[in-house]
């Protein structure tokens, strides 16, 4: 069973090294790593030429675009031969058995689910989710409340088929971040949650994951709060769909050209009551307030939100 695994790299060489390293080292030989190269200048290209590795598919772009556009310009989803794919950031790497795990946790479901997402260690320390009991928790339809329920920074491991069998894949670069729920709520599917180890994160100053690029990930933000608001609030739970509406309002006062749309999605909020008179009175100062000043707020909670 082949698996493909996406990487997408801006100017971190050393990191990138660990990460290919990682999946070469694996106990697992059916795989192909497709690294998109989001036009780093720090040696990137000569380093995957010089590995010659034929498991490797190189894109690069030739200038940095942000990672759902640079994946959306690489059409890499179109080229994906694995039954299973996962995305792996340039700055985490997976551990030993990684591959071989994911195989035959795939293998015991029989074609029975679309995704099985694992949990991860940082610099050494296993994390784990109360809420996982057993060694798996299956999930039903409730992938709008993942998050919300405390399963964040899992590895989603899926099936090609759910990527395949759905076109907006490739109609929209941001599309990959709303797709989960689309898929989730028009077939019959089926997720689960492990607390088994398999890959490690890495919440470093310039990690993806920190929030590096974060201007680039904003319009990201606005993109999916609007569409999950305005096509599925009905799936959603009361307490998402509080939190997504807030996270709404705010990434359109931060984004410079949207203001206009702010008005529109405050009135919702105010006649379904969504927000309280307390946040009600906080939207409007931040609206007087200049979008580049709220920007830089963003900037300052998003980076100090991952010190651990």
């Amino acid at each position: 069973m082949k698996i493909s695994i996406i990487t997408c790299s801006f100017n971190r060489l050393d990191k990138l090294k660990r990460n290919i390293q990682s999946v070469i080292s694996q106990n697992y030989d059916d795989y192909e790593h497709f690294i998109i190269d989001d036009g780093s200048t720090d040696g990137t290209k000569d380093y995957i030429y010089k590995l010659n590795n034929k498991k490797i598919i190189y894109y690069r772009s030739d200038k940095n675009l942000g990672q759902p556009k640079v994946m959306f310009k690489s059409n890499v989803l179109n080229n994906i031969n694995g039954k299973i794919i996962f995305l792996l950031d340039s700055d985490d790497y997976l551990l030993d058995n990684a591959i071989y795990t994911i195989i035959e946790d795939f293998k015991k479901f029989d074609g029975g689910i679309q995704t099985i997402a694992y949990s991860y260690e940082n610099d050494g320390k296993q994390i784990e989710y109360k809420k996982v009991k057993s060694s798996y928790i299956l999930k039903d339809n409730h992938p709008l409340n993942a998050n919300n329920n405390g399963f964040k920074d899992y590895l989603f491991v899926q099936t090609s088929d759910y990527i395949k069998n759905f076109n907006f894949f490739f109609k929209n670069p941001y599309r990959w971040y709303t797709s989960r729920i689309e898929y989730a709520l028009s077939e019959n599917f089926y997720e689960v949650y492990t607390n088994k180890v398999i890959y490690n994160m890495d919440f470093g100053n310039d990690t993806v994951t920190k929030g590096a690029n974060i201007e680039k990930y904003a319009d990201i933000t606005l993109f999916t709060r609007k569409y999950y608001f305005d096509n599925f609030r009905i799936n959603m739970g009361n307490k998402y769909i509080r939190y997504t509406i807030k996270s709404l309002l705010l990434n359109i006062l931060i984004s410079k050209n949207n203001k206009f749309y702010f008005i529109s999605y405050f009135k919702k909020a105010k006649s379904l009551k969504l927000i309280n008179l307390y946040n009600q009175f906080l939207f409007i100062i931040l609206y007087i307030l200049p979008s580049n000043f709220l920007f830089k707020i963003k900037i300052f909670l998003k980076k100090n939100r991952f010190k651990r």
